[in-house]
């Protein structure tokens, strides 16, 4: 009788701590300021080398510790001084960087480097950090179609 009652008991614990999301819940903010105010460059995950231009910045994260993704939109003029900061990444590493998703609605699937573009595929210019200021554990994607501009990186790295 009560090997059953610690049976039920393991049995609901795995249930209810298996349905407990996975990290904290997506974030939006329409300007880089927002983010700022809302705390996200003191909490580590809005870097402070993200452009001021940046907006509608969508923001997950895997809790303290874990990777990190970042969605905004930047404007062609300081697009170019973001990208003279960084590295060029292979084509061939794509299929790699591609495969740890944040699951959420606004990141993309794969990438793409022909046309006609699939629908959640991402035709995008792919660079790393280089160690300053730029970490080189970060990866940003400037989707070729938009001025969409997305992030990722591993925290702690």
């Amino acid at each position: 009788m009560r090997c059953r009652r610690v049976i039920r008991f393991l049995v609901l614990a795995v249930a209810v701590s298996s349905c407990r999301p996975a990290g904290p819940p997506s974030r939006v903010y329409a300007t880089h300021a927002d983010a700022v105010t809302a705390g996200e460059v003191s909490r580590g995950v809005l870097p402070a080398w993200v452009p001021i231009q940046a907006t509608e910045i969508h923001i997950q994260d895997g809790g303290e510790g874990g990777p990190r993704w970042l969605r905004f939109r930047l404007p062609d003029s300081a697009r170019g001084a973001l990208q003279g900061q960084l590295r060029s990444v292979p084509d061939s590493s794509l299929p790699d960087l591609a495969s740890q998703r944040p699951g959420v609605s606004w990141w993309f699937q794969h990438f793409i480097q022909v046309e006609p573009a699939d629908d959640g595929a991402l035709n995008a210019w792919v660079y790393q950090g280089t160690g300053s200021p730029i970490a080189q554990a970060a990866y940003l994607a400037f989707d070729q179609a938009s001025d969409l501009v997305y992030l990722w990186w591993e925290a702690g790295r």
